[in-house]
């Protein structure tokens, strides 16, 4: 987003942007003077519920109102649908003094569980103005695709742009990935319903194209691969392994700063900085498991929640992972692991398809030549 408000707004113009977990945690290390006076503790850093439901509260105060208003005389929210519970009331007290900007699409909430709050809230407050023009692509077979699955029409195997096919094997969905990511001349994402960790046809297609030299011989021999896909993990994996790596299951272990700083490459930066952080300012040279334990949690928890996210070229993510994201070309795994809830794999596949602003690939574990699957789109 920011770089887009940077090309609509012009080089002379002022913006910041940040999720509303950063937000409202700066809102409430501003004022946490008055916001003791709410809770006190303060929830922690990562307590990103308890830090909404103290930032609402503040605003309610006319000051600290008028302090926002004072900075930010416009707020841009993109992914309303998403917001509830204090969350929310953020936005609906910061309404009142503000003029507020939503952007919601209702279809792109993944697990929805009743009526959309955020939603229903901007049409019964706000002048609604429908937003009927794609500006993420022009590619044709993309809108068509998008537009069938909106709709509950069939979905379209072909088009520009779009290829639906059914792999019987994840060596084949290797093969198909890797040509695609051969043929790519800009950032390239491989999403799927769910991670290498639930589904073994993902997890074993990654695997191969991290791992194979592939070929192709029509009309001459071509070899493309191996390509490392760096698949952004949910923290409890990526906790999990810096936990191995560093040996903190042992019993009563004990870790030494030049160890954490020799892993470097492989555990999150912000340990580190804090493992040389405590060493240079209170000569702290040996921690326990417990306290890097903690300290991995609290890393990982605030790089989810403020949005922080590594830049690679070739990215693995699941699909809720991409969410509000784009990358040039997409290839989406469909493994059997999907819900059996046709309008959730209806939304899942749309929101996968949608994330490509140049071309999409969508490989569906399927039996050969049953190929069931396809014929029942979207792939129950």
């Amino acid at each position: 987003m920011s770089g887009k408000l940077s090309e609509v707004l012009g080089a002379g113009a002022k913006s910041e942007c940040s999720t509303l977990n950063s937000f409202t945690y700066a809102l409430v290390h501003r004022w946490k003077s008055l916001a003791r006076t709410i809770r006190d503790p303060l929830p922690i850093e990562t307590d990103f519920a308890g830090i909404a439901d103290v930032a609402a509260q503040l605003v309610g105060h006319r000051f600290v109102i008028n302090w926002v208003a004072a900075r930010h005389p416009l707020l841009v929210v993109d992914e309303l649908q998403d917001l509830r519970g204090s969350e929310l009331g953020v936005i609906k007290e910061l309404s009142s003094r503000i003029h507020v900007l939503c952007a919601a699409d209702e279809y792109q909430e993944l697990d929805p569980a009743g009526p959309c709050e955020g939603v229903e809230w901007a049409r019964a407050v706000g002048t609604v103005v429908p937003l009927v023009q794609v500006h993420r692509t022009n590619v044709q077979g993309l809108l068509d695709a998008a537009g069938a699955i909106r709709t509950g029409a069939a979905v379209p195997l072909e088009g520009p742009g779009l290829s639906i096919i059914g792999v019987p094997t994840a060596a084949l969905a290797a093969w198909k990935t890797g040509a695609a990511i051969a043929k790519a001349t800009g950032p390239i994402a491989v999403i799927s319903t769910a991670g290498p960790q639930v589904a073994p046809f993902v997890k074993e297609t990654i695997a191969k194209v991290g791992t194979v030299r592939f070929s192709w011989r029509r009309g001459g021999s071509v070899t493309f691969g191996p390509y490392k896909v760096e698949w952004e993990a949910d923290h409890r994996n990526e906790v999990s392994v810096s936990v191995g790596m560093l040996g903190l299951d042992q019993p009563n272990r004990v870790v030494s700063a030049d160890e954490i700083i020799a892993h470097r490459a492989n555990v999150p930066g912000e340990l580190v900085a804090w493992v040389e952080h405590r060493r240079r300012l209170m000569g702290e040279c040996t921690f326990s498991a417990e306290r890097i334990r903690a300290e991995l949690e609290r890393a990982h928890a605030l790089r989810r929640g403020h949005g922080t996210v590594r830049g690679w070229r070739r990215t693995g993510l699941t699909i809720h992972g991409a969410k509000n994201r784009e990358f040039d070309h997409v290839v989406v795994l469909w493994p059997f692991q999907v819900t059996n809830d046709r309008e959730r794999s209806r939304r899942l596949l749309y929101n996968a398809i949608t994330r490509a602003k140049r071309d999409c690939i969508v490989l569906v574990q399927d039996p050969v030549p049953k190929q069931s699957r396809l014929r029942n789109a979207p792939f129950r």
